[in-house]
């Protein structure tokens, strides 16, 4: 009898320490059962605090047994994710993912459908919240969407705020304001994008001489990193041939100027570690990669790729380490963009290295691939159902009339992606959008002929043209068809017909 007396308060002693212990990892079970729910309503009888404790505890062991890795996307996920997570999205959610995977559900969808983020969001936050893995949540970045049914991504190309170029003495003759050489509506679409991207083809520095043997070398005040905002850049490319032109230390002096400014960069670091960065961006509980490099640069090094313990740019003539970011962010996060710097200034198509390396890209799982350093607007086509833009040409950078865009990549709020341009126009060293009727025309004719699978409708959206692609899609809209052949076009003359040299300036 004493035995079993001693035995029954052994068995409660043990049961005691495995609550407490799973109490002090986080918040108590009963906390979690009696805290607030976010968006669910509870059906069931109140419990006891034991009973919440035991029912979730059970609960948890179960998810445990029965998730698949895949599900899981990997995670090390134990009691302590699903309490937080009951916790974060309401114990109805935790319930929610237990009746799906009862059911024979292994799709990771159902985390979204279910708690209105994916599982790459949840553990990032989970992380953060406790600080485990710091590394996980270092890069990342929390946006506040417009809208809560779909994310916008502008991608812009080329610009220059160089000392004495086209641009900023354009700009100093109309009062020295940006404003004036950005059209308003354009600043308005870059602005209200949840994140912009843009290419910073220039190094910020007062230090420096330029590399000596280089044709174009580009350097700005520091303090021009403000017109950043008036582009409503959120993240700039530094993966380029230009942001090295005056050497190491003015290399050095825009990262601090970007990392002064609340910016952050890709393609280019203090050392091999931050050339190599991947940055992301969370968006109505979604998580998405940026990665950026250059291809430029072959045969005549001007640029320093980065090193060890030496600073420059990622380089992406061999496309093994840009393929491992991309596998890299594919396990962490739900798409990835891979922003690249490649091909020949002064052509229309893309080459033939361009598209191997943009294949490669694909296979490793980027989900869209957006191309520059051409100086020319090239087009589009799509590697197994992904889309690659070859070039988005000259944005803010030369003096030729020449057509540019806005890359554009909407995140749906069922997670499929849809792609568009925006229809823009450099001319006098400004940029404008272009007027509907023949104005527009004209650039999705362009954007046709210059594309191989990839056909562009009137309301600038994209599509393959696949075996089952028809024109006629209810929309009342009409659809440019890559092979039409609308018109002959040059790289050698501008829109105007005025001959321009390789980087899209008028030749006098």
């Amino acid at each position: 009898m004493v035995r079993k007396y001693a035995g029954n308060v052994l068995l409660a002693i043990a049961l005691t320490i495995l609550i407490v212990f799973i109490g002090t990892r986080h918040k108590s079970i009963s906390d979690v059962a009696a805290g607030p729910l976010i968006g669910f309503a509870r059906q069931e009888e109140p419990q006891t605090g034991k009973e919440a404790d035991w029912e979730l505890t059970e609960l948890f062991s179960k998810l445990l047994e029965t998730a698949p890795r895949d599900f899981l996307a990997g995670y090390a996920v134990d009691e302590s994710f699903w309490s937080w997570m009951a916790s974060r999205c309401g114990r109805e959610a935790v319930d929610g993912i237990a009746s799906y995977l009862s059911e024979g559900g292994t799709d990771p969808e159902a985390w979204y459908e279910i708690t209105g983020n994916s599982i790459h969001v949840l553990w990032t936050e989970y992380c953060r919240d406790f600080c485990y893995e710091t590394w996980s949540y270092s890069d990342v970045t929390w946006k506040d969407c417009r809208r809560p049914d779909v994310a916008v991504f502008d991608f812009v190309g080329d610009v220059n705020f160089a000392e004495d170029w086209y641009t900023t003495q354009a700009m100093t003759e109309r009062g020295g304001r940006i404003e004036d050489c950005i059209a308003p509506e354009i600043r308005e679409e870059l602005q209200a994008a949840d994140v912009t991207l843009v290419n910073n083809e220039f190094t910020y520095s007062s230090r420096g001489e330029p590399l000596q043997g280089k044709s174009y070398t580009f350097r700005a005040d520091p303090g021009r990193v403000a017109q950043l905002s008036v582009f409503g850049a959120d993240i700039v490319s530094l993966g380029n041939n230009h942001v090295y032109d005056y050497g190491k230390d003015a290399f050095l002096d825009t990262l601090e100027t970007l990392n002064g400014a609340g910016i952050p960069y890709v393609g280019a670091g203090k050392d091999r570690n931050d050339a190599q960065r991947i940055r992301y961006f969370i968006v109505n509980g979604r998580k998405v990669a940026l990665i950026a490099a250059t291809q430029i640069e072959k045969f005549n090094n001007f640029t320093a790729e980065a090193g060890e313990g030496s600073p420059g740019v990622l380089k992406t003539i061999d496309p093994a380490a840009v393929n491992n970011l991309i596998r890299t962010a594919k396990k962490v996060s739900d798409y990835a963009v891979v922003y690249v710097h490649w091909g020949a200034e002064g052509v229309l198509y893309a080459q033939d290295d361009m598209r191997q390396l943009a294949a490669s890209y694909v296979q490793a799982g980027a989900d869209a691939v957006i191309g520059n350093h051409s100086h020319r607007l090239q087009g589009l086509e799509y590697i197994d159902g992904v889309p690659v833009l070859y070039s988005l040409g000259n944005f803010w950078f030369s003096t030729g009339t020449l057509y540019t865009t806005v890359f554009q990549m909407f995140i749906n709020a069922d997670g499929k992606l849809s792609f568009a341009l925006l229809p823009c126009l450099q001319q006098d060293t400004a940029v404008r959008m272009l007027a509907d009727g023949e104005e527009k025309q004209g650039f999705f004719q362009y954007i046709a002929d210059l594309s191989s699978n990839a056909a562009i409708r009137s309301d600038r959206m994209l599509a393959e043209q696949t075996a089952e692609f028809t024109a006629e899609d209810g929309s009342g809209l009409e659809w440019y068809l890559p092979g039409s052949r609308y018109a002959q076009h040059t790289g050698e003359y501008d829109l105007e017909g005025v001959r321009i040299d390789i980087v899209g300036n008028r030749v006098q």
